[in-house]
Formats: structure tokens, C-alpha cells, sequence
């Protein structure tokens, strides 16, 4: 009794003391404002003012005072009250940590914890939904800013892919139907233009070749392939003879474009399948390649005549030919290209070899299409998808007194397939654009990049699209302003590509000003296969004269780094193409013109390699 009344008395000191010089609130002693907080609570419990007591009550919790049990459940209370169950639950975990059964109230608490947990916990889920859904929702937000971003870039892209499509004269980048051959029966599996473009043939299923007028796709022949449907075809380079290779049988037909009469058919091997056949260059020779027995034939065009057959040695793909006509290819199936090397005189075979199209094995590769001037070849592996640019190196082989002519990769080009598997490539334009079918029955023309190391893979971009067949390549017209594919609805279809023919650069000789001798087109040099044993880097500095139509000539090496690399950098030079010096409006002679060859190897941090010793950069 005695404790209490020193406590009142000490209530009403204080109260004295504000009465007659407030003191701040924080100058009061913790166990004073305690006591007065708890008044307040309740004080304002008993006024109906929860608000009040619930804002004395965190008051309270912020004094360094122990909080009375009963103002623990007197919190919980009025947290129930105003449905904030997290807050309830919590204040009653703090009173039961300290209370026990025999405080006053401790079964009411009981009662009150029994309604207030699963309150609580489904509270508690609904927060965590609340948070997932605003995560979501954040992360939806910025999604969505990002595939608007991706969006406006792809589209600025397209913008320019376009731009730069219609700098290059191709229509657009989804090309519409220009026109539709009709009259096959089944599948159309191969469509070529003549080169001299004037018409279209077209091979199908339905064991017939069929020929349309290129300018008005009006039906010209139908020249029969009995027993067989058409796999191939090839239009001879002087336009004269169509030639069809075909499955089941197989056969070889040829008809003269004249009067469309047959020449002549070979039969072979009942069990095979011809897998392609093509002309030579000079169109006086066809090269032909046998699927399940794996043979190569050469005959003649005049009367089908064999003048050489080899074996492969395994399931070829296709065959072809180089531009120069001095090289016959034919690519198999077992994850390794393989190709014969034959001469185009003999026809005997120099070597076989083997080259892989990329670092890793392929399951499929197309045949190697060459370039115009005969110098690259351009392939495609199903895995990965990866375009592989091969540059031809020759090598003297001294047991035939020839040239050995191998392939290496020159520069990997990755690109973007969106799940469908890549079927052929080939050259367009020269050396310009490439040519790619997809198994989607789509056809893209991309641009091929500047020249890079085998090792750099240069991601390209699709400057037109149209529907082409996934059996073959689609066939251009001489000035590449048209292409032609069959499809599997038995039909041809043709797309206008350009709006302009494409041409090669030509030398303006009749200029009028004055000018010196200007580089055109300068080939890189083929790295020696006994230079890349080296560790170091070389040059070789040259000298040589244009003639008046541009051609290097006189060609020397002054001095290289070293031997090794003194024919190859001649024949750099010599494969060059100059703008004639122009005097008195006239091409003439430019005599004395010197270049450096360089030939620059890297380590594999990718810096390069030092000339030898005793020599300066060039």
C-alpha cells in the first residue's frame, strides 16, 4: 500500500511540475509517460477512440519500459477489431512469449488466438499473392518495355535491310507472286531459267520436263521422262540442250532446245537413283552423280558417250562443277564433305580429299556453289547453322605434274533459322549476294559480308524472301531479275527479284579527263599451306603494269618475307581488276605500279604475329 501511494504521489509531482513549468514530453522519465500512456489507453478504450488507444499504444512500445501483458492483449483486441490480423497475431505472439495461464485475461487471449491465426495466415497469403502479382506485373511491365524496344529496333532494321534492298535494286523483302506456271500433275521438284533467258524449264514428279516462254509464261513443250519422275535439270550454258536427271530407273534425258527433239536417254543401274547431272561450262560435257551406288560419270554432249566413271566412295549429295570448268566436286552425306578432284581434259582423277564444312559434324551439306570467277564456293551445314565461304587454293601435286585443288574456309556466316533446317545455298550476282532454301519452303538472298578469318562468324541479314521450293535451289534469270521454284502444289511460281538487271562493274573507256590506273576488285591472297606452318607473319612487295582493258600483267615479287609466298602473291596480283589509266580519253598502258601483298597471321589472343627477323612492318 505504501509502494502505490509513493507511486500516486509521484504522478501528481509531475503533474505539478507541468502545471507550473512544462518540461518537453522527452524530458519526462520513461516509467512516468508509461503510466500516463497507459491512462490514455485507457482512457480513449473506454471514449470508443481505438485510433487513439492504438496510437498510445506504439508509443508505449518505443520506451525502454517492459509492456504490460494486458496492454499486449488489450492491443490485440483492438487490432482485431479493425481486421488488421497480422498486427493481432503478432501482439499476441509477444503476450504469450511471458504470460501465463495465471494471468487475468490469458483465456480470452486463448479464445482471441483461436479466430486470429487462420485470419492471419490466409492474410498472410493474400500479401504474398498481392506481391507475386506485383512482381508479375513489374516484370510483365518491363517485358513489355523491352519488347517494345526489340520491336521499334527490329523494325528500324527492317527499315534499313529495306533501304539497303531497294539501293540494290530488289523489289521488297517479302516478294509477291509475279506469275504462276500451271499444268503439272504432281510435285514441281526443280525450275531453272535458260541463261539466255528466254525460257523456263521445269521438272516434276509426273514424269514430264515442261518449257515456258520467259516473258509470257505461255506452255511451249512438254517433253516426256518415261518411268521416271524428274529429280534435276540443267539448261546447257550456250542455251542449246536441256538436260534431266531422274529417280526411279534412273535416266538421263536430253532434248535439243531447238526443236525440242530428244538427242538421246541413258538408262542406268535399276536399283539407283540419279541424284544430279549438270553440264560443263563449255557445254560439251555432262557430269552426273548416282545416290545408293555412289558413282560419278562423265559423258559427252554429242552422244551420251561415258568418257570416265569413278567411284565416290559414299552417298553423294550433288555434284559440281567449277566455273572454269577444270574441276569436278561431289559432296557426300557422312559428316564429311568429300570431293574428287578431276581434270577437265582427262578427266582422270588428280586426288581425293577431304574437308569438314564447319568445327563440328554435319549431318547434311549442300554442294558447293561456285562464284563467278571460279575462285570461292559457298556451302551450307544443317548443324549448326552455319554458312561456310570457301576459297580455292591450288597446289602443284608432282606426281601428275597438275594442280591439286583444295578448299578452306575463308569465312563462316551464321544464320538465322528460326527452327527450320537449311536446305541449299548458292551464288547471286557474282559474289555479291548469296542464295539460301530453307525446308520451310522459303528462299532468301542475304548479302554476303566482306571477307574475315575462318575463325569469325559474321551474323548476316536477309535482304528478301519469297516462297521457293525446299527441293532445290531457286533458278535465276541471266540478269537476275527473276527467280523461278516449283513447290509441292504442282506448280512453278515466279518473283520479280530487281527492279534493275544486275551488271558487273564496267570500265568507262570513253572517258574524256585524264586519270591514272584505279584498283577495281583486288582478290585477297590464299595463305600457302607451308606459310601457315610458320609462326610469323609475312609480305611481299610487288610490281607490275595494267594493260588498257585493266588486266594486270608484268607481274614480279621484288622481294617477299618469304619463298613460300612468291607465286602465290603473282597470282593475287594477276587475278586483280583496274580502271584503266584514261589518256587523251583513251585507255593506255600503266607502267610501274607497286603494292604490298601482306600475309597476317594471329596468335590465339588474336594479335598478330611478327615478320620474321631483319624485317620491317611493309
Amino acid at each position: 500500500m505504501l509502494t502505490v501511494m509513493k507511486q500516486k504521489i509521484c504522478v501528481f509531482a509531475a503533474l505539478a511540475m507541468l502545471a507550473s513549468a512544462p518540461p518537453t514530453f522527452a524530458q519526462i522519465p520513461d516509467t512516468v509517460r508509461a503510466e500516463v500512456l497507459q491512462r490514455q489507453i485507457v482512457s480513449s478504450i473506454q471514449d470508443g477512440d481505438l485510433d487513439g488507444a492504438k496510437s498510445s499504444i506504439e508509443a508505449l512500445r518505443k520506451l525502454d519500459v517492459k509492456m504490460p501483458n494486458r496492454i499486449e492483449l488489450t492491443a490485440a483486441k483492438i487490432d482485431a477489431a479493425q481486421e488488421d490480423y497480422t498486427a493481432s497475431y503478432q501482439a499476441l505472439t509477444r503476450y504469450f512469449k511471458t504470460a501465463t495461464n495465471a494471468d487475468d485475461g490469458y483465456d480470452e487471449a486463448i479464445t482471441l488466438f483461436a479466430v486470429i491465426e487462420p485470419l492471419y495466415k490466409a492474410e498472410q497469403e493474400d500479401i504474398k499473392a498481392r506481391r507475386r502479382a506485383e512482381r508479375e506485373a513489374e516484370k510483365a511491365r518491363r517485358e513489355a518495355e523491352r519488347e517494345a524496344a526489340a520491336a521499334i529496333a527490329r523494325e528500324e532494321k527492317r527499315g534499313r535491310l529495306e533501304a539497303e534492298a531497294r539501293k540494290q535494286g530488289f523489289v521488297a523483302y517479302d516478294l509477291p507472286v509475279h506469275a504462276t506456271l500451271v499444268g503439272h500433275k504432281d510435285d514441281v521438284t526443280d525450275a531453272v531459267y535458260s541463261p539466255t533467258g528466254n525460257i523456263i524449264v521445269t521438272g516434276s514428279k509426273d514424269k514430264t520436263v515442261k518449257v515456258w516462254d520467259a516473258e509470257t509464261y505461255g506452255l511451249l513443250a512438254t517433253l516426256p521422262t518415261p518411268g521416271c519422275g524428274v529429280n534435276s535439270l540443267d539448261v546447257s550454258p550456250d542455251g542449246t540442250m536441256i538436260l534431266a536427271a531422274c529417280d526411279v530407273g534412273p535416266k538421263l534425258f536430253l532434248w535439243e532446245t531447238r526443236d525440242y527433239a530428244l538427242r538421246w536417254s541413258i538408262q542406268g543401274r535399276p536399283v539407283d537413283v540419279f541424284a544430279s547431272a549438270l553440264f560443263s561450262p563449255d557445254s560439251s560435257m555432262i557430269a552426273s552423280v548416282t545416290r545408293l551406288t555412289g558413282l560419278a560419270e562423265i559423258r559427252t554432249v554429242s552422244d551420251g558417250s561415258l568418257v570416265q566413271k569413278y567411284d565416290i566412295g559414299a552417298w553423294p549429295y550433288d555434284i559440281a562443277f567449277t566455273t572454269t570448268g577444270n574441276r569436278v566436286y561431289h559432296l557426300a552425306t557422312n559428316k564429311r564433305v568429300q570431293f574428287d578432284v578431276v581434270n577437265s581434259d582427262r578427266f582422270d582423277i588428280l586426288g581425293f580429299n577431304n574437308w569438314r564444312t564447319g568445327t563440328y559434324d554435319q549431318d547434311f551439306t549442300t554442294f558447293p556453289h561456285f562464284s563467278d570467277e571460279g575462285a570461292h564456293a559457298i556451302a551450307f551445314g544443317a548443324y549448326p547453322n552455319i554458312i561456310n565461304l570457301y576459297q580455292m587454293i591450288a597446289i602443284d601435286d608432282p606426281q601428275t605434274a597438275d594442280e591439286e585443288t583444295h578448299l578452306s574456309v575463308s569465312q563462316r556466316l551464321e544464320v538465322p533459322m528460326s527452327g527450320n533446317t537449311p536446305r541449299h545455298t548458292a551464288y547471286l550476282a557474282g559474289t555479291e549476294y548469296g542464295v539460301l532454301s530453307r525446308s520451310d519452303g522459303t528462299t532468301h538472298i542475304f548479302k554476303i559480308p566482306d571477307a574475315g578469318s575462318a575463325r569469325d562468324s559474321v551474323k548476316i541479314d536477309y535482304l528478301a524472301r519469297f516462297d521457293g521450293s525446299q527441293n532445290h535451289p531457286a533458278g535465276f534469270s541471266p540478269d537476275y531479275r527473276f527467280a523461278v521454284a516449283g513447290s509441292d502444289n504442282s506448280s512453278a511460281k515466279v518473283w520479280r527479284v530487281r527492279t534493275i538487271p544486275y551488271s558487273k562493274p564496267v570500265m568507262n573507256l570513253g572517258a574524256t579527263e585524264d586519270r591514272d590506273a584505279r584498283p577495281l576488285r583486288r582478290i585477297p591472297p590464299t595463305f600457302p599451306p607451308r606459310f601457315l606452318e610458320g609462326n610469323h607473319s609475312g609480305y611481299c612487295k610487288m610490281k607490275f603494269d595494267v594493260s588498257p582493258d585493266g588486266q594486270p600483267f608484268n607481274v614480279s615479287a621484288e622481294m617477299c618475307t618469304d619463298n613460300v609466298l612468291y607465286r602465290e602473291s603473282i597470282r593475287t596480283i594477276e587475278r586483280w581488276q583496274y580502271r584503266p589509266k584514261i589518256r587523251f580519253g583513251k585507255p593506255v598502258r600503266r607502267s610501274g605500279l607497286e603494292t604490298t601483298v601482306a600475309y597476317i597471321l594471329v596468335d590465339d589472343d588474336n594479335k598478330q604475329l611478327p615478320y620474321p627477323d631483319g624485317f620491317s612492318n611493309p
